[in-house]
């Protein structure tokens, strides 16, 4: 009996860190796919307004 539960103990636990490292992992990959989008936007950003001062 506390051999079962040790074992569902252990499950619990393992589900709970490899949780954690997938949403770490997430995270990271989610501030990385904002970062480029944020640099996307800067450099379009930066391209509309060089084209407008030009037009003038």
């Amino acid at each position: 009996m506390a051999n079962r539960a040790l074992s569902i103990v252990i499950s619990i636990v393992l589900m709970l860190v490899v949780l954690r490292i997938a949403l770490w992992l997430f995270g990271i990959v989610l501030n990385l796919f904002f970062n480029i989008v944020l640099a996307i936007l800067v450099v379009v950003g930066i391209f509309f307004i060089i084209r407008a001062v030009s037009r003038r």
